[in-house]
């Protein structure tokens, strides 16, 4: 039996639900790394990750990071028994940077190990005759899509000296370990923290005050997710926090509904 693997939840659900409707057995291993955001230099990748979640959680939206460690540490003990049963494994993965970041960490695991490897990497653009498709990750895909793009005709076989060349980019991102990581051009790049906070800045301004759902709603419609992260809006919650403790805010509370909005503070 193949095992299929997934870097988050939402399109190991998806695979699964597919292979269901398809009557098909099947084991879906999701592993909601998020290894796009937070320190990576540690070799326990449970603790970083515990570590990471903290950090974003910051006293909001704390219970789908402890859920994403709870699932997280059952996925990785999945995996040392897939490995230890000889199966075969199929990687599904895109350019998105948690999708990218999470198949070099698992290239490198898989580096020295026997078992048949295989990927999927599916593309994040899809041209039909109607129109043309983009999506920011993987994630974005419903079960019928797999059929509709023909996903599985994107197979490859992942041999052990492919999977060591792409272990060596796993490396040089743990050595540079700058704590949010994008892709550019193809490539997999290192940024400072404050690297998002670009996106915040430029959709507000100093004179009109917005709401935090309204703010998100925009960034992430403006923007997209960007991350193919099932974590982006998290991320940005975190450093609206951080940039509010800062002082980059005006903050006023409606006294009746006690409803909060914001606008950047004027520079002095």
């Amino acid at each position: 039996m193949i095992v299929d693997i997934t870097f988050g939840t939402t399109f190991g659900h998806t695979l699964a639900h597919y292979y269901r409707l398809k009557h098909q057995q099947s084991e879906v291993i999701a592993l909601p790394l998020a290894l796009d955001f937070g320190e990576i230099n540690q070799d326990d990748i449970l603790a970083s990750r515990q570590k990471t979640f903290e950090m974003m959680a910051s006293g909001f939206h704390e219970q789908p990071l402890k859920d994403a460690l709870v699932t997280l540490r059952q996925a990785l003990q999945q995996l040392k028994t897939a490995i230890k049963r000889g199966d075969t494994l199929r990687i599904w993965w895109d350019e998105s940077s948690a999708n990218y970041c999470g198949f070099l960490w698992l290239c490198q695991q898989l580096s020295t190990i026997d078992n048949p490897v295989y990927q999927i990497k599916s593309p994040l653009v899809f041209p039909t005759p109607e129109v043309l498709i983009a999506i920011s990750s993987i994630d974005e895909l419903a079960d019928q899509d797999i059929d509709k793009f023909n996903l599985f005709s994107y197979q490859q076989s992942l041999p052990k000296l492919i999977r060591r060349s792409w272990s060596y980019a796993w490396r040089s991102l743990r050595d540079d370990n700058r704590p949010v990581r994008i892709v550019l051009n193809g490539h997999v790049l290192s940024q400072p923290i404050t690297f998002y906070d670009q996106f915040i800045l430029s959709t507000m301004d100093t004179v009109h005050f917005i709401k935090v759902e309204q703010l998100l709603a925009k960034i992430l419609g403006t923007y997209g997710s960007g991350f193919g992260s099932q974590f982006s809006e998290v991320w940005y919650r975190y450093r609206l926090h951080t940039l509010a403790s800062q002082g980059m805010f005006e903050i006023k509370t409606d006294k009746k509904s006690a409803k909060t909005t914001i606008c950047l503070k004027l520079p002095k």
